[in-house]
């Protein structure tokens, strides 16, 4: 394996472990159940890294699943779009200390802005790791356990995001999708590129 291929592999790995590890993080800078300033900011980072990382987990099935590696990829990072403009939302408004009550009023007041870069973006997330999940298991890339986490992580995070949050169940999400990123990482991203092309072919 050539060093820039080697080089790619392991940024592209550390951006999965990377973008999982940062949402454990802001979940722990909550504040009475709403994100705050840093606990926004860091989920920011970490939607915002899981761009880079679909690229990789989605790199695992071109060889098998050609069209849905490229149609899922375009859907997932879309939904990693959405997940950072609800960072940034949860960033400002926090630093300007701005109720719900305004805030709800400002989505009511510009409903299709809010929607397009809000709401229907950002469940588009969730159901891209649970499809993925689903399709790691089929084609038998990961254990059916490690696809499983995923898939339970997929079903419980956007529970665990909408009020009332209870921080205990969202650190559970958090882990469900911290476990399967090393694994993944692990065996497809820091062995060698021999490994890998006779593993996913």
């Amino acid at each position: 394996m050539t060093n820039f291929k080697r080089v790619n592999h392991i940024l592209f790995g550390s951006t999965l472990i990377l973008a999982t590890l940062f949402k454990i993080l802001s979940t722990f800078l909550w504040q009475n159940g709403e994100y705050g300033v840093y606990g926004s900011t860091w989920a920011l980072v970490s939607d915002a890294l899981w761009i880079p990382a679909y690229i990789a987990l989605f790199g695992l099935l071109k060889a098998k699943m050609p069209y849905y590696a490229n149609i899922g990829l375009f859907i997932a990072i879309l939904g990693c779009v959405g997940g950072v403009t609800f960072g940034f939302e949860g960033l400002y408004t926090a630093a300007l200390y701005l109720s719900n009550h305004y805030t709800l009023q400002a989505h009511d007041h510009f409903p299709t802005a809010f929607n397009v870069t809000l709401f229907w973006l950002g469940p588009l997330y969730p159901i891209s790791l649970f499809i993925l999940s689903i399709v790691l298991i089929w084609k038998k890339i990961t254990p059916w356990w490690i696809g499983l986490m995923w898939t339970i992580a997929a079903i419980g995070f956007p529970i665990s995001r909408i009020p009332p949050r209870i921080e205990l169940f969202a650190h559970v999400v958090d882990i469900l999708m911290f476990v399967p990123a090393i694994y993944i990482t692990w065996k497809y991203f820091y062995r060698s590129q021999e490994t890998l092309d006779s593993e996913i072919t």
